[in-house]
């Protein structure tokens, strides 16, 4: 898995032009949730030549400077690498630091990406349920699988 980090508090990640093809980006929640999502995706790619995006969105406190977020980075990298191992899937990887959620998204994403999620169904409106109208209301397209 080839990961990279990105450390912004506003704007686009900028992406070189080689890696501008349509890729399918899966929002990390949880490791559950992400690997459910990975099959899907998978899925989704298969026979497209997409590429498929693990990205990790860390908030970080406005007390703390944005590259040293209260999480320890190495443990946030080998959280992502437990997820694509165990899935045995090709994926690249982004860490994205931010100080709110609304930045890290407009951060990972390019406009009009394609973004899968998992969740686990409940009664009420859960957390990825919440980010699925997020993605939604930003132009995005949302792929929302539900886990075993």
């Amino acid at each position: 898995m080839s990961l990279q980090i990105h450390k912004k508090s506003a704007g686009y990640v900028e992406i070189p032009a080689f890696q501008q093809a349509l890729d399918i980006v899966v929002l990390y929640t949880s490791a559950e949730l992400a690997g459910a999502a990975l099959e899907r995706a998978e899925e989704l790619a298969k026979g497209m030549g997409l590429r498929v995006r693990l990205v990790y969105t860390q908030i970080v406190s406005y007390a703390l400077p944005i590259d040293e977020p209260q999480v320890n980075l190495e443990h946030l990298k080998s959280e992502l690498e437990k997820v694509t191992e165990r899935y045995g899937l090709e994926v690249h990887g982004a860490l994205v630091l931010a100080r709110d959620r609304q930045t890290a998204l407009k951060t990972a994403l390019r406009p009009s990406s394609i973004v899968v999620l998992a969740s686990h169904r409940r009664l009420w409106r859960t957390k990825e349920e919440s980010l699925q109208k997020e993605c939604i209301k930003a132009g995005h397209e949302v792929v929302l699988c539900y886990a075993r």
